[in-house]
Order: structure tokens, then C-alpha cells, then sequence
């Protein structure tokens, strides 16, 4: 009766699935502080949808759990897409450092860039899933916490006024370089603090492909 209480307990601890709404409120907690867009520029506008609602968007795909005498599954997979003002004001941020970086105020001479996403990757899908097979004397296990980007490019268009007037005007699609992760020892908060960290570090990527793009186009 004991190791079958100590399997059971195993079974609870490689089990470990976060709900939805938890799961929510680790990506919220992170990413809370980028509702507020930064400060615009008079010759630089970055438009983008607003949100329909203040919260990210997570919603369970998939929950399995089979708690068996001698046997355990467990499978959970969450879809979780950031508020859209989220992921605007990422890449926001992004392109301003690089238009500050590439000078293009003194490029433009006077004109101003007017920039519209019109698709922005931020969805990604959380897996946690394993099992644990117990024996008469020893148990084996595996799991698995990971997590990956939907594969969603960046879109966008642009035009360059001059009193007023259209002079030029583009469009363009970034491909977006996400990776999926793999949790190792972490916890499943921290995980996902890390996996924003690296989309974050994307959307700069994204922000500078953009500018350098339009700076290219308009030689």
C-alpha cells in the first residue's frame, strides 16, 4: 500500500499540469508593462489594430489525464495568442530604436513615414505531456514541457508624405525566426518568462528588418 501511495504521488508530481487560467496569468504578469505604447514620433507613426479585450488570449486544446492503477498519462496543450496592443507596442519599440539607430529622421529630410502592421506574429502553443509507468519495484517516466510559435510572418505596409502629399508607398512580409523551446529544470512560470524574453528579442529583430527594409526600397 505504501508504494503504491509513493507511485501515486510521483504520478501527481510528473503530472503537474497548470490550468488555463493560471497559465494566463504567467504570460499576463510579464507582459503587462507593454499595454502603455512608448512615445511616438511626429515623423514616425506605427499603426496597428487595437484589442478587443484587455487579456491575452489562452485557451485549452487538449487535456487527457488516465490515472491507471499502474499507469499514468497526462497531455495538455494550451493556445495562447498576446493582446494585440501587446504585440504592436513590441514592435513599436523595435522600430523606434532602430529608426534611432539608422538615423532615419536626418534620412528622411523633412518627410514622414507612416508605418501599418497589418499581421504580427505572438501565438504560441504550451505542451505538457508524459507518462509514468509503474513496476513492481521501480517506475519509468517521461515528459515533455515545451513550447512553440505558430508560424506567423510579419506584415506590414508604409507610406512617405511630404506636406501632406503621398510621395512613395510599399508593403513588405518579415519572416518570423521564433524557435521552439524545450523546459530543462524550470519552472513552468519561468519557462514561459523565457520564451516571451526571446519573442520580445524577436520583435527587435523585426522592428529593425522593417526600417532597414523601407530605407532599402526608398534608395
Amino acid at each position: 500500500m505504501k508504494k503504491l501511495l509513493l507511485f501515486a504521488f510521483l504520478g501527481l508530481l510528473f503530472s503537474n499540469c497548470v490550468s488555463t487560467q493560471k497559465y494566463a496569468t504567467f504570460v499576463d504578469q510579464k507582459v503587462k508593462p507593454y499595454r502603455t505604447p512608448p512615445e511616438p514620433k511626429e515623423w514616425l507613426q506605427v499603426n496597428a489594430a487595437t484589442a478587443q479585450s484587455a487579456g491575452n488570449d489562452c485557451k485549452q486544446l487538449k487535456f487527457k489525464f488516465i490515472p491507471a492503477i499502474f499507469y499514468w498519462n497526462w497531455n495538455s496543450t494550451i493556445a495562447c495568442e498576446l493582446n494585440q496592443d501587446v504585440k504592436a507596442n513590441y514592435l513599436r519599440e523595435g522600430i523606434y530604436r532602430a529608426a534611432d539607430s539608422l538615423h532615419l529622421k536626418d534620412w528622411l529630410a523633412g518627410k514622414r513615414l507612416e508605418i501599418t502592421l497589418k499581421q504580427v506574429p505572438g501565438k504560441f502553443l504550451y505542451t505538457n505531456k508524459g507518462y509514468t509507468i509503474y513496476l513492481l519495484l521501480s517506475y519509468v517516466t517521461g515528459s515533455e514541457e515545451s513550447l512553440k510559435p505558430y508560424p506567423i510572418n510579419l506584415e506590414y505596409d508604409y507610406m512617405v508624405q511630404e506636406n501632406n502629399q503621398v510621395i512613395s508607398e510599399g508593403a513588405g512580409v518579415i519572416q518570423n525566426e521564433e524557435q521552439p523551446m524545450q523546459n530543462i529544470w524550470k519552472s513552468t512560470k519561468k519557462f514561459t518568462w523565457l520564451y516571451l524574453d526571446a519573442y520580445r528579442k524577436e520583435t527587435e529583430r523585426l522592428g529593425w528588418e522593417i526600417v532597414q527594409e523601407i530605407m532599402n526600397e526608398l534608395k
